[in-house]
């Protein structure tokens, strides 16, 4: 049996390094408001710039969904490694030599007639960069969407025991040994586990298990009232334990070693907060705190970044007063306590963080494009 774990979510945390994460005796982050006017000498150079809607990041490879496939690029040399072929690609990363992603190649019937992507028979695949080999990781004929992989360890959302597969579904979350081909689930409830992530033997994710809200529709993302929660699951210690249970929604986590971040919506607006969790000490930081939205944080070492609205909407085609849309990319340094603007002007959204580059989505209706800075 497994056993299960609740941990109280207290208040404090305290950390150092942007590569590894320590605790020093500090107080709370007290955080003030983004000032007037921006030094636009301190915004670092976008390093590099490829055609892409979506991307991953490990060490110097970044993995990049375009509109032909996948790429596999080298930062430290600019150049593309590895080509990889895919239809209708649901989800990608990338860990080391080891590419995951899900795609649609054995679905035979029309996804437009089908209606929703839970219906139709999404695998997910991996590719060794190194060896070359390709595999089929899942054979199901249901839906295995959006992989995420960590060393051997890959794990994806699936609803292969839903019978109804009607939207927001009841998935479960997988997790596969690629040493040992094991396969085993995660979470012991069924419910819409859509924003989740693995590192270092441990998985996180978003869960809706307490969610009783009556306006669950489709889109609703934002809504504080669609009460989500977060959790984590201990792959050493066999262990599920709730991390973030607030009476509104808590969303869209990262995990770095013991350190969890989420979007939190417990102000009761649809604009969220950043918050930061410490598994090992119980210890949760708040950090921002504006009447903007601060969305899609990721977490590497000591250093987490974010999509963040204070100048401007991240939607492409939305203007705000007559402003363009101008969402940018925040980095929040856990050593020195202080925050960084990453990006200039533009729509910039879907940040992802490894030893020295940061990704991002410029979002565009057409063509958009991944650019990625040196930090």
């Amino acid at each position: 049996m497994r056993k299960i774990v609740a941990l109280m979510v207290l208040v404090g945390i305290f950390i150092t390094g942007c590569n590894q994460a320590n605790i020093p005796p500090t107080d709370p982050i007290n955080n003030v408001n983004n000032p007037p006017g921006i030094d636009q000498s301190a915004i670092p150079n976008v390093e590099f710039t490829t055609e892409g809607f979506c991307s991953a990041i490990d060490k110097d490879m970044l993995l990049v969904q375009n509109k032909n496939g996948l790429q596999v690029i080298n930062l430290a040399t600019k150049q593309v490694v590895k080509e990889i072929s895919s239809v209708g690609t649901q989800g990608v990363d990338i860990s080391g030599d080891i590419v995951v992603w899900s795609d649609l190649r054995n679905e035979n019937r029309n996804l437009g007639e089908l209606g929703d992507i839970a219906k139709a028979n999404a695998d997910i695949f991996m590719y060794n960069i190194k060896t070359g080999e390709q595999k089929q990781i899942t054979t199901d004929p249901s839906a295995q969407l959006d992989p995420k992989i960590w060393q051997n360890y890959v794990i994806w959302q699936d609803n292969r025991n839903d019978s109804g597969k009607e939207y927001p579904g009841k998935w479960s979350l997988y997790l596969y040994d690629l040493n040992t081909g094991k396969e085993q689930v995660v979470t012991l409830t069924l419910a819409a586990h859509s924003t989740y992530n693995i590192h270092d033997f441990r998985v996180v994710w978003e869960d809706d298990r307490n969610n009783t809200a009556s306006n669950n529709v489709r889109g609703g993302d934002n809504l504080p009232q669609n009460n989500k929660d977060i959790y984590s699951y201990d792959i050493k210690e066999n262990v599920e334990i709730l991390i973030a249970t607030g009476p509104l929604m808590e969303s869209k986590p990262d995990v770095y070693g013991d350190f969890v971040v989420w979007e939190d919506r417990n102000n009761g607006t649809y604009n969220a907060d950043i918050i930061l969790y410490n598994i090992s000490t119980k210890h949760k930081t708040q950090i921002t705190k504006d009447k903007v939205n601060q969305a899609d944080p990721k977490i590497f070492g000591n250093c987490l970044v974010w999509m963040d609205e204070r100048r401007g909407t991240s939607s492409n085609d939305v203007f705000v007063n007559g402003h363009p849309p101008n969402s940018d990319i925040y980095m929040y340094n856990l050593k020195t306590q202080t925050e960084r603007l990453l990006t200039g002007d533009g729509p910039q959204i879907l940040p992802c963080i490894s030893t020295n580059w940061v990704a991002f989505t410029l979002s565009r209706q057409v063509d958009p494009e991944i650019e990625v800075i040196r930090y």
